[in-house]
């Protein structure tokens, strides 16, 4: 169990700390390009661009590129659990999971409340007639959902709301046709661009990211550029431009920004001033508009790809720094203890028993690797087969767990030739021998379970020459 524990938190520590490097790294590209493209006018990619920064953080590309150094073999990189990386690794992961929780627990009495104030105010299904005006105004955005009118007396601006139930809420006021024209134009392009949507998505990321400093201004950003591009949409909709943001100004309310889980015309004076910008230089877009935002994805995508690769070979030779610096002391500690005595025995390996592929290949020389798999009844794992020269001492130490937790200790361990002929050890959770290749040729690494129940084994193997291992025993 502990075993289990120890690399959930090793692996998600490793996640987050790769999914923060890459999205920081995009979230930094696109702070400085996008205001670039903005003054030249290259606006209608920025939204997409800003939509691209959140995922970068769901998507950290790195952690599976460092999956593959490991099994590779590169650098020396294993996930060593040594006490120093453990207990650092473990206070920050739980400091994490405790930040996430309190995150979610705000996030869901957010919605908890909005939806009690819902159900407790009175709200009114509009008259038929609106209804089929929301439907008219639909199909002209080609809005293929049914989205229901409801007055909520709470509320001081019009606001789309609803991932699944999708609605226009809509204050008790009084409103000129043109104004709930342009109104429900408004807040039905929001849904129809799924803006709620990444709302929800992006609070989501704030749970799991509460401790970056740009999260902040990552959901400002798309609140903004999700104004700008309903207002980009809703310009083909409306005869005059300037009448719709004159009425936009009428009615909105001098509020920094809305609610993560609804959409409505809460703008401040300098957010309506900057929507009204970006929709100027959108009537006057260049007509390279195509290849320079071409250009700006590449870039970004071509920047991240190098930071990925980067921080995944950075990390690798960091942890395997660390883990060597640290494993002094443990190995230390633990080679004053006596170890147990072993028989050695000798047998035909059975070719009929299931046999699992180790990934790690068997070290050279005065190398080492380690591995961790878990193996069912009956069972075999076996690395494959490395060339090894006659005097050179194998040494392998396998674990399956520990006696007080009651796991298994019907497992062996071994080498063995092309022929199947193995030399092993035996009955025991903790396993450490070494072997002396007597005649060069090829061999392979096995751990075997001869039990009844799957079993976790974690091991190391290394290769020594008979020198250096007679010095080490000494």
């Amino acid at each position: 169990m502990r075993w289990i524990l120890n690399n959930i938190v090793i692996n998600g520590f490793t996640y987050i700390v790769f999914g923060t490097a890459l999205g920081t790294i995009v979230y930094l590209i696109w702070k400085l390009a996008g205001r670039w493209s903005e003054k030249r006018g290259y606006v209608d990619i920025s939204y997409w661009i800003w939509k691209v920064v959140l995922l970068s953080f769901w998507c950290p590309i790195s952690f599976f590129v460092l999956l593959k150094i490991r099994k590779n073999g590169l650098y020396g990189f294993e996930f060593w659990k040594t006490a120093f990386i453990m207990d650092i690794a473990s206070i920050l992961f739980f400091i994490w999971v405790a930040g996430t929780v309190i995150c979610i627990i705000r996030y869901g009495n957010q919605h908890r409340k909005i939806h009690k104030a819902i159900r407790q105010c009175e709200v009114k299904e509009q008259s038929p007639i609106l209804q089929e005006q929301i439907s008219e105004i639909s199909k002209r955005v080609k809005l293929h959902r049914s989205v229901k009118p409801v007055i909520l007396h709470m509320i001081e601006v019009p606001m789309a709301y609803g991932l699944f139930q999708p609605k226009v809420l809509l204050p008790a006021k009084e409103y000129s046709q043109q104004e709930l024209e342009v109104i429900l134009l408004h807040e039905l392009v929001h849904h129809k661009h799924h803006d709620l949507f990444w709302k929800q998505l992006f609070q989501i990321t704030r749970c799991i990211y509460w401790f970056h400093p740009a999260m902040q201004d990552i959901l400002r950003q798309l609140d903004q550029w999700g104004e700008t591009v309903c207002d980009m949409t809703v310009s083909r909709y409306v005869k005059s431009v300037k009448d719709y943001f004159n009425i936009i100004i009428t009615i909105a309310v001098e509020r920094p920004e809305c609610d993560v889980y609804m959409a409505g015309l809460c703008e401040g004076t300098k957010l309506l001033m900057l929507r009204m910008q970006r929709m100027n230089a959108y009537m006057k877009k260049r007509p390279l508009k195509k290849v320079v935002s071409a250009g700006l994805v590449i870039m970004v995508f071509g920047v991240s790809a190098v930071t990925v690769a980067a921080s995944s070979v950075g990390y690798a030779k960091g942890y395997s720094y660390i883990a060597d610096k640290t494993q002094d002391n443990e190995i230390a500690t633990i080679e004053d203890v006596p170890q147990q005595d072993f028989e050695e025995k000798t047998e035909k390996l059975s070719k009929s028993k299931t046999t699992i592929i180790l990934d790690e290949k068997i070290p050279r020389m005065n190398g080492e690797i380690a591995f961790s798999n878990t193996i069912k009844a009956g069972q075999r794992l076996e690395s494959k087969k490395a060339y090894i020269k006659r005097g050179t001492i194998v040494e392998l130490s396998v674990t399956s767990g520990m006696e007080e937790d009651g796991d298994s200790k019907d497992i062996s361990t071994g080498i063995t030739d092309m022929k199947g002929n193995a030399r092993y050890i035996s009955d025991d959770w903790d396993l450490w021998y070494s072997f002396k290749i007597e005649k060069s040729g090829y061999y392979k690494i096995y751990v075997e379970n001869y039990g009844e129940k799957v079993v976790n084994v974690a091991g190391t193997c290394s290769l020594k020459e008979e020198e250096a291992a007679n010095e080490k025993n000494n």
